[in-house]
């Protein structure tokens, strides 16, 4: 019914729905259609909706699509789900009507897919998930034959050839398959996914187990699924076969997802997290992990106010920032039920600890090991052009230090010039991380030497001072001699990832980070 700014103390009045300024966190003064809840439509295969707004989603045009549990918008009558103008506005023209919450949604191919508890979507039989017109909110063909019961997750693959669903469903594209599967985005025909038949733990019913979150990237469905028993965050391949990567076990349910960058990021309502049956970490509502392996990131929230549950809901990654929404709180400083974070290095102080101001500068040390008279250069290149260059360095006894602008650590690059490379025209990119490598990681020369993908771009940090262990070697490229130059222990990444041929990244231009 309202936000509050955490750092002044003023409320603003809002119903279930707001528009908030990314830099600032202040809500803008005139986007507020106020969302009134309608009926819950609870049944034995349905979910617990607390919150009147499920999912939202913006269009390119601005045009705003609004699911959830509700039946008046903005003043006006609508069933579950309502279009909003960037002026905020509730569109009179696209009024599709379902009988039941909407849970999620997607907009791709030019249709706006949606899941959710209805059964019946403009006067025709859809049960949980449908698709209609984003201009005229006419019905779609598109028909992903879910039997057994609903649809909570989707998400759509890269290529938009695809559409993932998941929930509490027995049956999906007219295919047994249950709680995680996937269809045709033109025709809901089932593609032949076939994930771990049962996600959940056996005897347990499909009522107390779903799939609450999906998040597509790359080759991988990432998946947050809770139920008795516990959580589990797990992630699988997108092929046919859809083998299981990996999965941790939490104590607790898994609610939220999305992967950005290198990083698949989890939260839900549980304080630890058991990777393969292995020791018991300490994760509260919340944990980072690499999307191909599963090994858990040292990023972390600190422990928040309880109750924990019904914790976190959403979770949305992206350049800018990390996003966390649902019930959670930080004590010092006062955030409460929604967080951002501008870099996923930044661990949040405890209870009783300052707050973090991130410096104006930061001391990049670079120690190079097996080169000490190597010359250095730091370079942050992103979109078209440089947005900061140091001058190159030569190290002494094998230390190079730098003072970088504390905002231009993201995407920094470090490149190598060897004095053996006096005929090589090109100069070595150090490489931040190798493909198929966990943050923190160790690589051996050797290893290092049969890697063929790579990235030099650093995710960034807020610290006031990094050091990168850089190790250095001759390698041979052709009939000259290059340098296979990497970070003893690999650190997290930024785009591109490129082709490294026997581990090394050589260049003749900077690196452009995305």
């Amino acid at each position: 019914t309202s936000l509050r700014n955490p750092a002044t103390g003023a409320v603003i009045a809002r119903r279930n729905l707001a528009a908030i300024d990314r830099a600032t966190g202040n809500p803008t003064a005139t986007w507020a259609p106020a969302v009134v809840e309608g009926p819950s439509n609870l049944d034995g295969n349905s979910f617990r909706i607390d919150a009147a707004v499920s999912s939202i989603e913006v269009a390119d045009d601005g045009t705003v699509f609004v699911g959830g549990n509700y039946s008046n918008i903005g003043g006006k009558a609508r069933n579950y789900i309502a279009a909003v103008s960037s002026a905020g506005t509730v569109l009179d023209t696209w009024i599709p009507v379902a009988n039941g919450a909407v849970r999620d949604i997607a907009l791709v191919n030019s249709k706006v897919y949606m899941v959710g508890q209805f059964d019946n979507m403009n006067g025709s039989l859809r049960r949980g998930a449908a698709a209609v017109s984003p201009t005229t909110a006419a019905l779609d063909p598109w028909n992903a034959l879910l039997t057994g019961g609903r649809a909570q997750a989707i998400a759509v693959s890269d290529d938009a050839s695809t559409v993932f669903l998941g929930g509490t469903f027995t049956a999906v594209g007219g295919r047994a398959q249950e709680l995680l599967g996937s269809v045709s985005a033109t025709t809901g025909a089932d593609t032949g996914w076939d994930p771990d038949a049962y996600l959940c733990p056996v005897g347990t019913p499909d009522e107390e187990c779903r799939v609450f979150d999906l998040a597509v990237e790359t080759n991988r469905v990432q998946v947050a699924i809770g139920g008795d028993g516990g959580g589990r965050a797990a992630a699988w391949t997108q092929n046919v076969g859809g083998a299981r990567l990996w999965q941790n076990n939490t104590d607790g349910d898994v609610q939220a997802v999305d992967a950005y960058d290198g990083v698949v990021y989890f939260g839900g309502h549980y304080e630890r997290v058991n990777r393969n049956g292995g020791t018991n970490t300490a994760r509260f509502q919340f944990h980072a992990a690499d999307p191909a392996t599963g090994v858990l990131d040292p990023y972390q929230l600190p422990p928040l106010a309880k109750p924990s549950a019904p914790g976190l809901r959403v979770i949305r990654a992206g350049e800018d920032a990390l996003r966390l929404g649902g019930t959670t709180r930080i004590v010092n400083p006062a955030y409460k039920n929604f967080l951002t974070f501008a870099n996923p290095d930044y661990v949040i102080p405890g209870p009783g600890e300052p707050p973090v101001t991130p410096p104006a500068t930061t001391t990049v040390t670079v120690k190079l090991k097996g080169c000490p008279t190597c010359k250095v250069r730091l370079t942050q290149k992103r979109g078209s052009g440089a947005l900061w260059d140091s001058k190159w360095k030569t190290a002494s006894k094998g230390v190079a230090v730098f003072t970088v602008p504390t905002s231009k650590t993201v995407g920094l690059t470090a490149t190598v010039d060897a004095p053996w490379e006096k005929k090589f025209k090109k100069t070595a990119e150090v490489v931040m991380r190798y493909k198929g490598k966990a943050v923190g990681a160790k690589v051996s020369a050797k290893a290092a030497a049969k890697m063929k993908k790579a990235s030099s771009c650093y995710a960034g940090t807020t610290a006031k001072t990094l050091t990168f262990t850089v190790s250095v070697k001759k390698a041979k490229a052709g009939a000259k001699v290059g340098t296979r130059a990497w970070v003893q222990k690999t650190q997290q990444f930024r785009n591109p990832t490129r082709k490294a041929p026997k581990g090394v990244l050589s260049i003749k231009k900077p690196t452009t980070c995305t």
